[in-house]
């Protein structure tokens, strides 16, 4: 790939350099010129490289493309910060955009970047309307270099037409899908991973790296349940109106960019609605395990172990809390085999206890206290 770039201003071509192949060491160097352009083409097609990586050392901007080392750019732009410009490129529609950062975040963006800070660049919206229009070379000019098209009599042609005439149908939006679920809701709450289970009708969905602008249609099952429009940092967010119902939802998006393109349906976001308390747990017996007299207690039993270990059963994944005469002294998770036991790390005092359970499931929903004397 034969990459080019084009140092504009205004509507003049000043300058124009064939970029080195990577990997060779070399580097084009060109100085940085008040509110200029500097437009990227491939040769062959006039399209602009669709990912570059950027770093400011010192006043410069470095630019790698695609596939080569970061630290061994093919261009360097000489006094870029002290009079910063716009990276531009050409795409398969026809229209010229600005290079912009993959993550979205403004201060990722090339005129923004800190001293010896990287960030990876790739065409964005909005399309710079009216650029290529009337675009002239400044000075004779080799056409092979220019990467914006043919000069014929000091005016450009458009050469990315079919035969017909026609731009070749541009590419749909990037599709990032769900990037989180949260949980914002009840006694738990925690980032969702795809598959877990939740209390919350109406968890928060969010996704990133889009264009901003573009809108984000959300759909459950195939049913679209909502949209989200990204924002200027290339995020979106979105909460139901609507409660999803008990049970397995499959996620999913769609997004459709500010020309009505209409990305592929994402992979699917699994979340799993569990609304119903637990009823099944229980407290069923307690050991003595120190003292000349070892072994069951009884209910109501008497001991002289203030540690004695107490059991029980329930949902394998639940979480047992146990309660000392109203007061919580620790917790349990119940076993692959549906069973629990738990030893106090502090010493009962004398007289009676009664012990109660109260049972939470992954989701957060929790029974009520079930009491148990002993």
């Amino acid at each position: 790939m034969t990459v080019s770039v084009s140092v504009v201003s205004g509507k003049s071509i000043q300058s124009s350099r064939k970029l080195p192949e990577g990997g060779d060491g070399k580097v084009v160097r060109i100085k940085a010129m008040a509110e200029g352009k500097y437009l990227l083409a491939e040769q062959e097609t006039d399209v602009g490289p669709e990912n570059i990586t950027v770093k400011r050392v010192g006043s410069d901007l470095h630019v790698a493309l695609q596939g080569t080392d970061p630290e061994q750019p093919e261009l360097i732009i000489e006094g870029f910060f002290d009079l910063p410009g716009q990276l531009i490129g050409r795409a398969e529609d026809g229209m010229y955009y600005g290079y912009v950062a993959v993550d979205g975040e403004e201060n990722h963006e090339a005129s923004f970047l800190l001293e010896e800070m990287s960030s990876p660049l790739a065409l964005g919206y909005p399309a710079l309307s009216g650029f290529g229009d009337g675009l002239v070379a400044a000075a004779v000019l080799p056409g092979a270099l220019l990467g914006v098209g043919a000069l014929v009599g000091g005016a450009l042609i458009d050469h990315n037409r079919d035969s017909g005439g026609r731009l070749p149908e541009a590419a749909p939006p990037v599709n990032n899908g769900i990037g989180s679920v949260v949980d914002d809701q009840g006694p738990v709450v925690v980032p969702l991973l795809s598959g877990d289970v939740t209390d919350d009708t109406r968890p928060t969905f969010t996704g990133g790296g889009q264009q901003p602008g573009e809108k984000v249609i959300v759909r459950d099952g195939g049913r679209v349940i909502g949209e989200a429009i990204v924002g200027a940092n290339g995020s979106w967010s979105f909460t139901p109106d609507k409660p999803l119902g008990e049970g397995e939802h499959i996620l999913t998006t769609v997004v459709v960019d500010k020309n009505g393109r209409h990305s592929p349906e994402s992979n699917g976001f699994l979340v799993l609605v569990d609304t119903t308390a637990p009823d099944n747990g229980s407290l069923s017996g307690a050991m003595d395990n120190k003292g000349p007299i070892t072994g069951p207690i009884g209910n109501g039993g008497v001991t002289d172990d203030d540690q004695p270990t107490l059991s029980g059963a329930g949902n394998p994944g639940d979480t047992i809390t146990l309660l000392d005469n109203g007061k919580v002294i620790g917790d349990v998770v119940v076993n692959e085999e549906g069973a629990w036991t738990f030893t106090p790390e502090q010493p009962l005092a004398e007289g009676e206890h009664v012990f109660e359970v109260v049972v939470t499931d992954p989701a957060g929903n929790s029974s009520d206290r079930i009491p148990t004397r002993w």
